[in-house]
């Protein structure tokens, strides 16, 4: 019998040579890998390799695929090996095959974006707040969110950044509240500036 070890390298493996022709160098500590029994065809295991790096950063024009599974075998052979999750970052009527290969293919990882998330970082601790004027809900009242920590709090709290084309917008929870709605912010390319904070109520899919 392989050992979890095996299988979990087999399916690393699998993911490596699914992507190798987008020409990107994948950074893969940060990857999660589930593992379950499940019988179909030849294959014996449902993997799938996740990943689990924050805040994720989609730049923009980009197709990146977040999440693949794959069916294998015992032996570590892939029976069915599909990408499951992509998050396309694109401009209006753009298409997916028309990006360039290193645009696409499965995320590289943060490393690869460490200038864009070095940029964010300043921005965040220089603001030192996000503030956001409650007009709706409560007239009068301004409410400030605190990232002292820059992207560290962005990790912390599983968040998304989104490149747009004359900025960055942050999907995150608002600090010491991840199960309420979600806090959305633009921060501008060009002054480093933080604008258009607002809360979001975000429905389950089942209550849709």
């Amino acid at each position: 019998m392989p050992t979890p070890q095996t299988i979990h390298d087999a399916a690393i493996a699998e993911v490596l040579r699914f992507y190798a022709n987008f020409g990107n160098t994948i950074e893969i500590s940060h990857w999660r890998v589930s593992i379950e029994d499940f019988e179909w065809q030849d294959a014996v295991y449902r993997i799938d390799v996740a990943v689990d790096e924050y805040p994720t950063l989609v730049p923009w024009k980009s197709a990146y695929v977040m999440a693949h599974r794959l069916w294998m075998t015992a032996a570590g052979r892939a029976v069915k090996s599909e990408p499951i999750y992509d998050r396309p970052n694109l401009a209006e009527g753009a298409q997916v095959d028309s990006l360039p290969a290193h645009r696409r293919g499965f995320y590289p990882g943060n490393a690869h974006f460490a200038t864009q998330l070095a940029f964010l970082n300043a921005a965040l601790q220089n603001a030192k707040v996000v503030t956001m004027t409650m007009e709706r809900a409560h007239p009068g009242i301004v409410a400030n969110y605190p990232f002292p920590k820059g992207i560290q709090d962005l990790a912390s709290t599983r968040s998304e950044v989104l490149e747009t084309e004359g900025g960055y917008q942050i999907r995150t929870s608002p600090p010491g509240n991840k199960s309420g709605p979600q806090l959305r912010f633009h921060i501008h390319k060009d002054s480093g500036k933080i604008s258009d904070a607002q809360l979001i109520l975000l429905t389950p899919p089942a209550l849709m």
